[in-house]
């Protein structure tokens, strides 16, 4: 399962390929206000803070680490915050710039997109203006995660990697017993035969280049692959085969239900 110290180092090149002219961009677990009038660092700064985490659990094969980190935008501006939110280089903008960088984003690590928790403005005139985001993500282990796979318009094959929860149905279940079928001597004989797989999932977290892969797979009536752990064998190869069912969550993040029937 992917580290809080990956995700904050994901998070520090974000901001610095967004705002390469910051010159202090770095992990931080000082105290701000007594490390800006002592003047510690160059500003603006971006300081990105590690806050806490905690597990959860959602189904029975998945568990992951719910994440919480603190970006604390810096800038001297003994102008007050009016001119803060109307300087193209103030503070806003900074922290508009950070949203662009880390909201909805997950790096391509196996978690879900960062959303912002809140947002607070903490004046420390004369000697700056201080604003701290706080942000959200799971991390999953890759072992745990479920994976969808099929063949693109291109001819490539993509994969989407799922922390989903999921019920089977059918495995074990057998036809009707009324079902006959006439035998090659023309007889009438009734059969007994396995029902095929029906798994009912739910996609809890999608961003949304997620979702517009799987509405492209599901309009072309693509074949997949189901893999229940991202890591193991295949499970089967499988058809959607209800209406496409998602919704936004919040912006950025969609969430939804699709039943999968083996072929």
């Amino acid at each position: 399962m992917v580290g809080f110290s990956e995700i904050e180092t994901s998070i520090i090149s974000a901001l610095a390929e967004i705002r390469p002219e910051v010159p202090t961009i770095r992990s931080y677990q000082g105290e701000i206000l007594k490390d800006v009038r002592s003047q510690a660092f160059r500003l603006p700064a971006f300081l990105i803070r590690y806050v806490w985490g905690y597990a959860t659990r959602s189904s029975d094969k998945v568990y992951g680490l719910n994440y919480h980190f603190s970006v604390t935008i810096v800038n001297r501006n003994a102008r007050g915050e009016r001119k803060a939110r109307t300087e193209t280089d103030g503070l806003y903008q900074l922290g508009d710039d950070v949203q662009k960088a880390v909201q909805h984003q997950t790096f391509g690590l196996p978690i879900t997109p960062f959303y912002l928790m809140s947002s607070s403005f903490i004046s420390a005139e004369p000697e700056a203006l201080i604003l701290v985001n706080t942000y959200k993500t799971t991390a999953y282990d890759l072992a745990t995660l479920g994976k969808l796979s099929w063949v693109s318009e291109t001819g490539g094959e993509t994969e989407v990697f799922l922390p989903f929860h999921y019920t089977e149905a059918g495995s074990h279940q057998m036809m009707d017993s009324s079902e006959y079928e006439r035998a090659l001597d023309a007889t009438l004989r009734k059969y007994f035969r396995p029902l095929k797989r029906c798994f009912g999932v739910e996609l809890p977290f999608l961003n949304d280049s997620q979702k517009t892969e799987l509405l492209s797979a599901k309009r072309a009536q693509r074949q997949f692959t189901l893999y229940l752990e991202a890591g193991g064998e295949k499970t089967c190869d499988v058809v959607w085969s209800n209406d496409f069912d998602f919704h936004q969550v919040r912006p950025g993040v969609w969430s939804g239900h699709i039943i999968l029937t083996e072929i």
